[in-house]
């Protein structure tokens, strides 16, 4: 539109100059040749702006198109370098999710390996108690065999008896040495070591037998395993001992990892631990008091009750009631309840010891003035009260 302006305001001028230049001339010269001179001249020149003015709009048309072309490749760029970065995103996010699953993995096998290696010793137990007992099946076995041929010789010199009688004094025999095998075998079958639910059941069951020393108890969805069962006098309920240790084996007992505490460790009469899922299964099947000893600082703490929570709650102490009154005198505690288990926390990495801690960082059950000889016990709440 602007270029059409521009010519036809080129031929107005055009025209004027043709007419008054014409017109200058015709006054002053007669010679009728000099004004179509002139006016072509003018023409020509005007002629050559309009032409450059036709180049220059198609040059601007040029550079127009020029500049919508560079402002679509921008925009292609731009969606271009978000998509990108999209991209970017999307692939650290994946490389997040790829390490945590990593973790996972590990943790997983760790888990597995552990329960792998608990499972081989509880297997290894069962067959070591197996094969002896199968040796001493074996050795009842021999001796009746060993009897039933003494026999069998006597009757071969036995005088005066006939055949048939002889074959009769041999099934008789027979019968006898059938019978005394079947009776060893009930004998090895009621000997073997019979499994109680602590150490009061055992207590209990065996009264005037019972002895301070390893019992095997059972608890509930756990292979059968041994304690140290304890009585501090002839009459009194035993203690189920949980953990015991000394300053020598501190790192032993106290520097465990978390599985290995969860799982227990230790062999029963030596440095041991109980574990906390049996522990928890323990407190919660029946009330149970606790005691906890220091012999080196002649010290103990007993609670009138006592249990801990699940792995859920990090075996968090669910129910402490407050220290009786000792004979020691001893009697200055906080208490617990609350507390959780902590191997690989703030608090168990500043104190150098596994153990329960409050929020503070302060150990539950009274121990704070006590050494790392700690023992650790546990036994119905009745007996507790009976005595």
């Amino acid at each position: 539109m602007n270029k059409e302006i521009i010519r036809c305001h080129c031929y107005i001028i055009l025209t004027l100059l043709t007419v008054s230049v014409g017109r200058v001339k015709a006054g002053k010269d007669n010679d009728s040749e000099q004004p179509f001179t002139i006016l072509l001249d003018a023409g020509n020149e005007i002629k050559n702006v309009v032409k450059s003015l036709d180049s220059f709009s198609s040059k601007q048309d040029s550079m127009e198109e020029t500049l919508k072309s560079v402002q679509t490749v921008m925009t292609k760029i731009e969606e271009r370098l978000m998509e990108l970065e999209i991209t970017v995103r999307t692939v650290a996010k994946i490389e997040e999710t790829v390490e945590s699953f990593g973790k996972l993995l590990e943790s997983s096998l760790g888990e597995m390996e552990n329960k792998l290696s608990s499972t081989e010793n509880i297997q290894q137990l069962n067959h070591a108690l197996i094969e002896r007992r199968l040796d001493e099946l074996g050795s009842n076995l021999k001796s009746t065999l060993s009897k039933q041929g003494v026999v069998q010789s006597r009757v071969r010199d036995l005088p005066g008896k006939s055949s048939a009688e002889m074959q009769t004094e041999r099934d008789n025999f027979a019968t006898m040495a059938s019978s005394k095998l079947k009776d060893a075998r009930n004998k090895t079958i009621l000997s073997k070591p019979e499994v109680y639910s602590d150490c009061a059941d055992a207590w209990q069951q065996r009264r005037s037998e019972f002895f301070n020393g390893i019992y095997e108890i059972n608890v509930p969805n756990f292979q059968p395993f041994e304690v140290f069962c304890m009585s501090e006098c002839t009459n009194c309920c035993p203690w189920t001992v949980v953990m015991q240790g000394s300053a020598q084996s501190a790192e032993k007992i106290y520097q465990r990892s978390w599985l290995e505490y969860k799982h227990g460790f230790g062999s029963a009469g030596t440095d041991y631990f109980i574990g906390l899922d049996r522990l928890h299964v323990l407190t919660k099947r029946t009330p149970q008091a606790l005691m906890v000893r220091d012999y080196v600082m002649a010290k103990q703490n007993i609670f009138k009750e006592f249990s801990i929570k699940d792995e859920r709650y990090d075996f968090a102490v669910d129910n402490l009631v407050k220290l009786m009154v000792q004979p020691w005198g001893y009697n200055d505690i906080s208490d617990g309840t609350g507390d959780t288990f902590s191997s690989n926390s703030v608090c168990s990495k500043v104190r150098g010891r596994s153990w329960w801690y409050n929020q503070g960082c302060v150990s539950s059950f009274g121990i704070e003035s006590f050494t790392e000889n700690i023992f650790m016990a546990i036994r119905p709440k009745a007996c507790q009260e009976d005595q």
